[in-house]
C-alpha cells in the first residue's frame, strides 16, 4: 500500500511539473472562411495568406510564408485562401489584389501586406516577435 502511494505522489508530482501543452495553432494550405474563422478564433497570432494560382508574385511570396510557418510552428496559424476558389471570402476582408497578407492578433486584424516585396520576410518576423 505504501510503495503504491508513493508510486501516486510521483506521478501527480510529475504532471504537475509538465508544463501544459498548448493548443496547436494549424497551418491550413486550403483554406476557407469555415476554418479561418475557426481558427481565427483559437490561435492568438494568424497570417492569412490570398493567393492565386496564376498570380507570379504569390509564387514569391509562398516560400515566406513558409518558412515563417516553419519558424513559428504551433505557435502561430497560417492560412492560405486561393481567391479564385473563395471569392467571399477575398471580398470579406477587402482584398482587391493578390498576393495579400494580413495578420492578425486576437480576432482583430493588425497589418496587411498587399504585393511582394524583399522585406515581407524581415517584417512578417519582426511583428510576429511583438504579437508573441
Amino acid at each position: 500500500m505504501e510503495a503504491e502511494l508513493e508510486l501516486l505522489k510521483r506521478k501527480m508530482l510529475l504532471q504537475m511539473m509538465t508544463p501544459k501543452a498548448r493548443s496547436k495553432c494549424p497551418v491550413e494550405p486550403n483554406g476557407d472562411s469555415k476554418k479561418l474563422n475557426e481558427i481565427i478564433n483559437k490561435c492568438k497570432v494568424v497570417i492569412v495568406d490570398f493567393w492565386a494560382e496564376w498570380c507570379g508574385p504569390c509564387r514569391l511570396v509562398e516560400p515566406i510564408i513558409e518558412r515563417i510557418a516553419e519558424k513559428y510552428k504551433d505557435r502561430i496559424s497560417v492560412v492560405k485562401i486561393n481567391v479564385d476558389l473563395n471569392p467571399d471570402v477575398a471580398a470579406a476582408y477587402e482584398v482587391m489584389s493578390v498576393p495579400t497578407v494580413l495578420v492578425f492578433h486576437n480576432r482583430d486584424l493588425v497589418r496587411r501586406f498587399i504585393g511582394y516585396s524583399s522585406y515581407l520576410y524581415k517584417n512578417l518576423d519582426e511583428l510576429i516577435k511583438k504579437l508573441l
